[in-house]
């Protein structure tokens, strides 16, 4: 996916470590606030859920089952990344 870059701070003797981005209930921050980290790691997890989509489409699935497929495990995940952008659009 992508790395986590770690440094240590030292303050009174203890360490406290400093990262650029983390998780936090579900969703990836950087130290900038940024999402990119979270929006790449959605890509990803669509990404790899197509190509699982593709190997059932190339096993003879249905149309209708790779559509319910589809909805279950892809457009649920890309709909969660775009669901501010789509509500200030209403």
């Amino acid at each position: 996916m992508f790395l986590m870059l770690v440094t240590l701070l030292h303050h009174n003797l203890s360490s406290i470590e400093q990262v650029t981005v983390t998780k936090l209930l579900g969703i990836y921050i950087s130290a900038t606030l940024s999402t990119a980290a979270h929006v790449e790691h959605i890509l990803t997890v669509a990404n790899q859920r197509m190509y699982l989509l593709a190997q059932l489409k190339n096993q003879g699935l249905s149309h209708v089952a790779l559509h319910n497929i589809f909805t279950a495990i892809i457009l649920s995940v890309v709909t969660i990344l775009f669901h501010p952008i789509l509500d200030s659009c209403l």
